[in-house]
């Protein structure tokens, strides 16, 4: 017998890779923009507890961790990143710091999108 993934793969792996990449967006709006940055980052965040919400009701319940639930958790670790580093932005970018927010951001823009290769590899592959 052989489980065909390929229905999670597109109800769960397709929507939850498209709310990381939402909050992956914060990376790319200027540290100017600090009310933007936090709404995107608060955005993703409230979209991914509901839609985790969602498929909770729909998944079975099993005491043990699947491979969509490790997947599920690295995607909450990325997207609450994201809303971090808009938190980070307003403590630190409104001073003389607003350099290290750039650099930040310009670390952010190849690191996460590398931080979901990671997690699908884990989550999948490991």
């Amino acid at each position: 017998m052989v489980r065909d993934w390929s229905y999670y793969g597109w109800k769960l792996g397709l929507p939850l890779t498209l709310i990381v990449l939402m909050a992956y967006g914060a990376q790319f709006i200027p540290s100017s923009a600090v009310a933007q940055q936090i709404g995107l980052g608060t955005t993703a965040m409230l979209t991914l507890i509901a839609y985790m919400l969602t498929l909770n009701s729909t998944l079975p319940r099993i005491s043990y961790l699947t491979l969509a639930d490790r997947f599920f958790v690295g995607s909450a670790v990325l997207v609450f990143l994201g809303l971090m580093k808009a938190v980070t932005t307003l403590a630190v970018g409104q001073g003389p710091k607003a350099v290290l927010i750039d650099r930040i951001s310009w670390w952010g823009r190849w690191l996460y999108p590398a931080a979901l290769i990671v997690n699908v590899l884990i989550a999948f592959y490991a």
